[in-house]
């Protein structure tokens, strides 16, 4: 275990369930970054960048509405750096985002289309016909997307649902290898040449009680300090700042011993579940 690292053991885990402060470490992992050179960016400023020097990318998936998201957003404003927010259509919070954009952070679709297309219809299994049906769905759900906000969107990035690993196919597989143009955005947040040509690290969170709050082996103090050159940073704002029912099961869930200290899941960036049979993204 890296001895750079602040966020671990039980005790560190209790803490930050009760005093529900864990939106502290997210401010030093970011900090940590800027020390060693990292600049610090959103997904678009990665995207649009030479891609010289480190990146420490910060990508946001809001799951939930809540006033964790607010929370995060004020972290990031507070030390002067920029991030992505992705948005579900159940999580969009106009005046939020809006409020985002003004401040040159990044404001995307989080979107679940081919899920949702397969529950509508009862599908287990979805053809190449469905998936260009939901390439269409995406498009219009991408202007109505719009619509909201002050200025248009530059990418989307899949959600993944239960409904996924029924039919065996992640939602990002409706925009794999299709012109972005066609769908007014600039890129997919899995986009495939940015993957493998650019992106060593990729890291997501998770349940603090679980790997320490990350789950895959990756985590932020580790691919820093081993010089990772340039870092996706998937961080869900409900893992950061809990509700109280929330933090009610967490404890819980610690006294009845649910808690575990590694993962070994890998990355993969459009999963092939039924190979894998492993989670989705």
């Amino acid at each position: 275990m890296n001895n750079h690292r602040f966020d671990v053991g039980k005790k560190f885990i209790i803490k930050t369930i009760i005093k529900n402060d864990r939106l502290k470490a997210y401010r030093k992992y970011i900090e940590l970054a800027l020390e060693k050179g990292y600049t610090v960016c959103s997904m678009i400023e990665f995207y649009s960048s030479p891609k010289e020097g480190k990146h420490f990318v910060l990508r946001h998936d809001v799951d939930y509405s809540g006033p964790s998201t607010r929370k995060m957003f004020d972290v990031e404003k507070s030390l002067g750096v920029h991030s992505t927010y992705y948005f579900r259509k159940s999580t969009i919070d106009v005046l939020l985002m809006n409020e985002m954009i003004e401040s040159g952070f990044e404001v995307g679709l989080h979107y679940e289309t081919l899920s949702d297309y397969a529950i509508e219809n009862n599908l287990s299994e979805v053809s190449n016909k469905d998936i260009e049906i939901c390439r269409d769905r995406l498009k219009k759900e991408i202007t109505d997307f719009n619509k909201l906000l002050k200025k248009p969107i530059t990418s989307v990035v899949a959600h993944g649902a239960n409904k996924n690993r029924e039919i065996g196919k992640s939602n990002n597989v409706i925009l794999d290898g299709q012109s972005y143009e066609e769908f007014g955005i600039v890129f997919e947040g899995y986009d495939e040449s940015l993957y493998k040509e650019h992106i060593d690290t990729h890291i997501m969170d998770g349940n603090i009680r679980h790997n320490y709050g990350f789950s895959y082996k990756s985590n932020p103090i580790e691919a820093i300090e081993e010089n990772s050159k340039n870092i996706v940073f998937l961080a869900h704002p409900n893992h950061w700042y809990y509700s109280f029912a929330q933090r009610c099961w967490n404890i819980i869930a610690l006294l009845l011993g649910r808690c575990s200290y590694e993962s070994n899941r890998e990355f993969l960036r459009i999963l092939d579940m039924e190979a894998k049979g492993n989670e989705i993204l």
